[in-house]
């Protein structure tokens, strides 16, 4: 009974990884970007056309144009899992693995795009060859 419930939770354990790999590989498409900023653009351009000469509806149209842009550019930072334009949680969990006595892993991909850093202070880590959700090729690097 004790491995019947072990192979349980090992098959839970992948189901959730491989559902984690599906949502960090969900991203919207260029086209939906496209979509969203003409819409944008012209949500935009209907409000500057419709307004009056008057001091409230100027600081209406100025408040919703600002508050539209906003959301547009916190979409792209949600998008790219930052906030304030770095990452989001990455270091902490970096620091996991210094606890638990194995080396740091940093993905390649994220390191060219430069929204990883791998700090001055890691003498060894691994690095992912591999994009999120394939077969794992990791090499281990030496930080000098």
């Amino acid at each position: 009974a004790i491995y019947d419930d072990l192979v349980s939770y090992l098959s839970n354990i992948e189901e959730c990884r491989k559902k984690t790999a599906v949502y960090v590989l969900e991203k919207m498409t260029p086209g939906q970007w496209v979509v969203l900023i003409l819409l944008s653009i012209i949500i935009i351009f209907s409000m500057y056309y419709i307004r009056t000469a008057s001091i409230y509806s100027n600081t209406v149209t100025v408040v919703l144009s600002t508050s539209l842009i906003l959301v547009l550019l916190t979409l792209r930072d949600l998008q790219n899992r930052m906030l304030l334009g770095k990452k989001v949680l990455t270091e902490s969990g970096q620091e996991v693995f210094d606890m638990i006595g194995k080396d740091r892993y940093y993905n390649k991909h994220e390191l060219t795009t430069n929204h990883t850093i791998v700090p001055k202070s890691v003498k060894k880590y691994r690095l992912g060859l591999h994009k999120p959700g394939e077969n794992p090729k990791i090499k281990y690097i030496k930080n000098e």
